[in-house]
């Protein structure tokens, strides 16, 4: 149990013998901000700055009551004065980093987090929030090669300790990969880490490689995933739809040779290999997946005449 009026009478018997002794104002500033006397904490840890500018103690308990009153921006210059004076005070670091994310200051969260992973490399978790921060900023480069770092410090016996931990890293990773637009040096990783027998995510790995082989333009190996993925989930809307993205696509490119002069010609064309390419697959789908809702009702999406009937 948090005893705060304990800790505002503590600190009223250091100040009766040291009036001025700034550590202290501020720290009582703190217990009063968490009884809800907000003005008079705000007082006493100005006073608490005024007294001792040379703390970092005194500008962290100054940025705490910024930000517990709204004011993060005046929160952050208070954090930063106090890793002037104390740079590698771990605390603050975090609270600071806390703070950029939620003023979505993603430049800032990069430095503030290399900072931390300086501080603890030991830690795993500042090695994926530096990643993160990187990702943020849209350095996917950076973001890739920071994770890829950490994966290389890591033992086997501690991949076997963690495998699902493990395994969403890999995945994040070249997930970052695909976002930098590397999607096919994402998909050799996502290969490499599957022959490793590292990825613990069945339906989270096929979806990413479904993705990746179709943005490296195989078509045809990229439906036949998005079908196995079907397999895991049948009644996801989001893999029907690619997967009819990507039968339009198979279709343009064959039907591309083929075009004549009059583009309504060449959209009935279209749009008739579609249908019956469409009908086709889903009549498999059904016979597999009997069960499934979506298989049943996508159809009805390209069905026309008696098919619709």
């Amino acid at each position: 149990m948090k005893q705060y009026k304990k800790g505002a009478k503590t600190a009223d018997s250091i100040l009766r013998s040291h009036p001025e002794h700034g550590e202290t104002l501020a720290m009582k500033g703190l217990v009063l901000s968490f009884l809800s006397r907000k003005a008079e904490a705000r007082d006493l840890v100005r006073l608490g700055v005024r007294h001792d500018l040379r703390s970092h103690l005194c500008w962290h308990v100054y940025g705490v009551v910024c930000r517990g009153d709204g004011e993060y921006d005046e929160a952050v210059k208070c954090y930063k004065n106090a890793l002037r004076l104390d740079p590698s005070n771990v605390t603050v670091l975090k609270d600071l980093a806390a703070l950029q994310v939620h003023l979505r200051d993603a430049h800032g969260l990069c430095a503030t987090r290399q900072s931390l992973l300086e501080l603890k490399p030991s830690q795993r978790t500042n090695w994926l929030a530096l990643a993160v921060a990187h990702h943020l900023s849209s350095h996917h480069e950076v973001a890739a090669s920071v994770l890829a770092s950490y994966a290389s410090t890591l033992e086997l016996r501690t991949i076997e300790a963690e495998p699902y931990e493990h395994s969403e890293v890999l995945l994040y990773r070249a997930e970052i990969l695909r976002e930098g637009g590397r999607a096919g040096e994402a998909l050799e990783a996502l290969e490499a880490a599957e022959k490793q027998g590292f990825l613990r995510d069945p339906v989270g790995s096929a979806r990413l490689r479904a993705r990746l082989l179709r943005e490296t333009g195989a078509f045809e190996a990229s439906r036949e995933a998005f079908e196995k993925l079907l397999d895991l989930t049948p009644d996801d809307r989001e893999v029907h739809d690619a997967l009819r993205e990507i039968v339009e696509e198979e279709i343009k490119e064959r039907l591309g040779g083929e075009a004549g002069d009059d583009p309504s010609d060449a959209d009935a064309s279209f749009s008739s290999a579609l249908e019956t390419r469409l009908t086709a697959l889903y009549r498999l789908l059904q016979e597999r997946h009997p069960r499934s809702l979506a298989v049943r009702r996508v159809p009805l999406d390209f069905a026309s005449g008696q098919a619709f009937e």
